[in-house]
């Protein structure tokens, strides 16, 4: 009886170099390693990760090499032809500040003068398939061809939510220095305290040096040492002039910023810094804005001008009253069950953080963000049960309280998964849909901050990406000439757009 034959992976590898998927190529060639490593399989990767823009990955791979052959003709070639990568020499489209938060939008200087920024916009996660996020697997001509991809699209503003590889600001350089589009909305990743204590000396410190590392890195400033789970490397583009904002942290824990207000006696405050402040806030509003306020006295202490600076919300901790929400300690109640009232349940609406509390003072001015889904929590249904679009209800309310504070959407959209774990009135549930009707759904929403539903235009940057379920690029077509992703801000000059009922869209079965 005859097996199945074995695949020959290194063959595959090659393969797919001289189509030039160099990414695949890298796959293919970690698959050939695991059935037993060879001089082969380490020569084939050096020469992806060498055309994917990494030689010092490439110069590892060829060393691989070596070791298990030491007279390989190939590796050693390449081993001299790469020499020792040198620190690359500082490169720069000139540093720059272009962005500030007006009243009512974000705004973009050019030719001399203010006008408002239409974004539309992407989100962008770390990870490959057969990779943790933590291993920064994505190389410069990865990114390269997907910004190409995304100016054909129609893109205009990235979203990353953490400091990229080196490869990322050198990519996004090149892209705009040969003639692209691209404006990047820089995330700061943020853990909560270990011991909830947002003002711990601990915590402040790392907060601060997050801060630091992410404007250093922006401004091509940076050299990291390599840690587990961080990217390392030469940064020396500066990307400032094609930065439009800064975002910190991201979406809050209510139990988290429940603990920290109580922890200060819920006592509200003012908070009046350089460039940001706050009145009457509470202790987690004060510390958001005096966080905010850090990063914009670094950029203009060390560089010189300040980006748009904000920082996550979303509806849980959202400052709108809900009152279809109960709290989970109160279903177990009516159930008759006991409940532990020393324990904080992340329940949806027990807690509020407002950044309509924080105020510019100078500088290019602080914005709102907001993750926003249909589906979820549930009072996104059950508030709205008498309107037509219980999404639209809830962008016009929230619009309505940050007056003419600026807003972005950062986060929204309906993924392609097979199943749904949250189910919306409207059929624009959390899964079950085919591409197509995600597109038309996510057009249809996009469309929302664009029409004159809100008594003052709004922008929204990206699709949701990661755990939520869209992915982190998913090039999607609503409908032809569309634009499927990000932002629409609305424009005087938009006709108002007369809403139909909205249609119930079946679940893909």
């Amino acid at each position: 009886m005859t097996g199945k034959p074995r695949t020959d992976y290194v063959a595959l590898g090659f393969t797919a170099l001289e189509r030039g998927d160099c990414q695949e190529a890298v796959n293919i060639f970690r698959r050939a390693q695991e059935t037993g490593p060879t001089a082969r399989s380490f020569v084939g990767l050096g020469l992806a990760f060498h055309r994917l823009g990494d030689p010092l990955a490439a110069r590892w791979a060829f060393a691989k090499a070596l070791d298990l052959e030491p007279a390989d003709r190939d590796a050693n070639e390449w081993i001299e032809r790469i020499g020792r990568p040198a620190v690359p020499a500082r490169t720069s489209g000139g540093r720059g500040c272009r962005f500030r938060a007006g009243e009512d939008f974000l705004q973009i200087r050019e030719n001399g003068s203010w006008r408002r920024f239409f974004i539309k916009g992407i989100n962008l996660g770390l990870g490959l398939p057969g990779y943790f996020p933590g291993e920064y697997p994505i190389h410069r001509e990865t990114y390269r061809r997907w910004f190409r991809l995304m100016g054909e699209l129609g893109v205009n503003s990235l979203r990353v939510y953490a400091v990229q590889s080196p490869g990322f600001y050198e990519a996004l350089a090149d892209h705009n220095e040969q003639g692209g589009r691209l404006f990047l909305f820089q995330g700061i990743w943020l853990e909560l305290p270990d011991d909830g204590n947002f003002r711990g000396r601990d915590f402040l410190e790392y907060v601060h040096r997050q801060i630091r590392e992410s404007v250093d890195a922006v401004c091509g400033n940076a050299d990291f040492p390599e840690r587990p789970g961080l990217p390392h490397g030469s940064y020396r583009r500066d990307v400032s002039t094609w930065t439009a904002a800064y975002v910190v942290g991201r979406e809050w824990e209510s139990c988290a910023v429940r603990a920290f207000n109580g922890q200060y006696g819920r006592k509200r405050g003012n908070y009046a810094g350089s460039f940001l402040k706050v009145d009457d806030g509470l202790p987690f509003e004060q510390w958001a804005a005096e966080t905010c306020d850090y990063l914009q006295s670094y950029e203009q202490a060390t560089y010189g001008c300040t980006h748009p600076v904000t920082t996550i919300n979303w509806p849980t901790l959202d400052p709108l009253a809900h009152p279809s929400e109960s709290t989970y300690e109160e279903g177990l109640i009516r159930q008759g069950f006991q409940v532990n009232v020393d324990v904080c349940n992340e329940d949806e609406d027990v807690e509020t953080f407002d950044p309509a509390r924080i105020v510019s003072r100078q500088g290019a001015g602080f914005f709102a963000t907001y993750h926003v889904y249909p589906y979820y929590p549930d009072f996104l249904n059950n508030d709205f049960l008498d309107v037509n679009n219980p999404y639209r209800e809830y962008l016009t309310r929230l619009r309505r309280h940050h007056g003419r504070q600026p807003i972005v959407i950062a986060e929204f959209g309906v993924p392609s998964s097979r199943e749904a774990t949250h189910w919306q009135r409207d059929g624009w549930h959390h899964g079950g849909h085919d591409e197509e009707s995600q597109g038309r759904i996510n057009g249809l929403m996009m469309e929302l901050s664009a029409t004159r539903a809100w008594p003052v235009g709004c922008s929204s940057v990206g699709l949701t990406s990661g755990s939520s379920g869209t992915g982190s690029f998913s090039p999607m077509n609503s409908r032809p000439n569309a634009i499927p992703f990000g932002s629409i801000t609305r424009m005087p000059s938009r006709p108002t757009v007369s809403w139909p009922p909205i249609p119930v869209i079946p679940a893909r079965s």
